[in-house]
């Protein structure tokens, strides 16, 4: 891994935990490495496993069931390789390493360096609307068939009885 050395963008103090001191890249081979570790497994889960388990699976619908729950083992998978990664560059789990690592800090103003504030109410915003969105009235069936005409109409498609072999309108 290269090292780089980190450059002040604005006259912060120097106690904030924003300053970090050098930090390891990845080189090319590395950030390759990742990916494939990430990439790999959501592959085969969705693209083998999710139509495999799906003839396996009974209920409504299988294939979102088992869609939902290849998905849920990719994500674990992921959750599992970022904290091998976090303990491997930290060092340990301890949450205030993990907490810089994956950069979870309260928003800071720019300006005036205050933690929090506004940026919280629209958070806030955020969630009840989207708590009202999921309350409506909805119908979790799907989307209603488009098609109005009666099944005597025809289609509009020239098709061919296999009986008479006669082309129809």
């Amino acid at each position: 891994m290269t090292s780089t050395t980190s450059q002040p963008t604005s006259d912060r103090a120097s106690d904030t935990p924003f300053d970090r001191p050098e930090m390891p890249q990845y080189s090319l081979r590395q950030v390759i490495g990742v990916w494939v570790a990430v990439t790999v497994p959501m592959s085969i889960l969705s693209w083998v496993i999710t139509p495999w388990l799906g003839h396996r699976l009974g209920g409504r619908d299988p294939f979102i069931d088992a869609l939902l729950i290849c998905f849920s083992v990719g994500l674990l998978w992921m959750i599992t390789l970022v904290l091998i990664l976090i303990r491997r560059e930290q060092g340990s789990l301890a949450w205030s390493r993990v907490r810089d690592a994956l950069w979870l800090r309260a928003p800071q103003d720019p300006k005036t360096g205050r933690v929090g504030g506004r940026v919280w109410w629209w958070a806030l915003l955020f969630t009840v609307l989207s708590a009202g969105v999921n309350a409506l009235p909805i119908d979790p069936i799907g989307p209603l068939p488009r098609d109005s005409r009666r099944p005597s109409e025809p289609t509009g498609w020239i098709t061919t009885s296999a009986a008479t072999g006669s082309a129809t309108d």
